[in-house]
C-alpha cells in the first residue's frame, strides 16, 4: 500500500451511505475504481484472498481496483464509502486502516457527500478527501494524542481527571485511546498521570 498522504487523488467518483442489515452477504466482481469504506454504526467483515478484514467505527477499509471480494454485514449499521481514482495503484487487497479520530472524518465525510454534487466545488471535495486520507495515514497517529497531552500537563493536579474525559479531548474511543497511548508513552494513560504528579511533587 502506498503512503496514503502522498496518494493523487485524480477523481472521485462516488460519495453515499450503504445501510446494511445483519447477515447480509454481497460480492463484489472487478471494482472499478478505489474505494474507501467507513463505518458510521454497525461492522462489516470483508473476504479477500483468504483474509477477513473488519470494518467497524475504529476502522477504515481501503478497497482495491480491479479485485473481486465478498462482505458480510456482522451488526446492522450505516457505511459510507467513497469511490476514488489515483495516479499510482493505492492497494492490491482490502486493507485495514486504524480510525483516530471518528468524529472528525464522519464530519468531513457529510461535507463532502453535501457538496460532491456540485460541479463548482470539486476543488473543495478534493480538499476535503485530501484531509481525510492524511488524518489516516498512520504517520499521523500519535498526533491524534496531542491534545490528551496537553491536558494531562495542565490538569495533572486535578483529582477529577480521567481517561474518559482525555479520550473524548481526542475524540476518539476510551479502547482506542488506551491503546494508542500505551503503544506511544508504554505506560497506561492512568500511570502516565501519576509518574508525573510524582515528577513534580518532587520538583516541589
Amino acid at each position: 500500500m502506498m503512503e496514503l498522504q502522498n496518494t493523487v487523488i485524480t477523481g472521485i467518483t462516488g460519495v453515499f451511505t450503504v445501510h446494511l442489515e445483519k447477515g447480509v452477504v454481497r460480492k463484489m466482481t472487478n471494482r472499478a475504481t478505489y474505494g474507501l469504506s467507513l463505518c458510521k454504526s454497525g461492522q462489516v467483515t470483508y473476504f479477500h484472498d483468504g483474509r477477513a478484514v473488519v470494518s467497524d467505527p475504529e476502522h477504515a477499509v481501503l478497497l482495491p481496483q480491479g479485485q473481486s471480494y465478498s462482505l458480510r454485514c456482522d451488526k446492522e449499521g450505516d457505511f459510507p464509502v467513497i469511490n476514488i481514482t489515483t495516479l499510482s495503484p493505492l492497494c492490491e487487497t482490502v486493507t485495514a486502516l486504524d480510525i483516530p479520530g471518528s468524529q472528525f472524518l464522519m464530519e468531513n465525510y457529510e461535507a463532502l457527500k453535501g457538496l460532491f454534487l456540485e460541479p463548482q466545488d470539486q476543488a473543495k471535495c478534493m480538499s476535503i478527501l485530501y484531509d481525510m486520507l492524511h488524518q489516516l495515514s498512520p504517520r499521523n497517529r500519535w498526533g491524534v494524542l496531542q491534545n490528551a497531552v496537553d491536558q494531562i500537563y495542565s490538569s495533572y493536579h486535578l483529582p477529577e481527571l480521567s481517561v474518559g474525559q482525555l479520550a473524548q479531548s481526542c475524540q476518539i474511543s476510551e479502547v482506542y485511546f488506551r491503546r494508542l497511548f500505551k503503544e506511544q508513552f508504554q505506560v497506561s494513560p492512568k500511570q502516565f498521570v501519576i509518574d508525573l504528579r510524582i515528577q513534580k511533587a518532587r520538583l516541589l
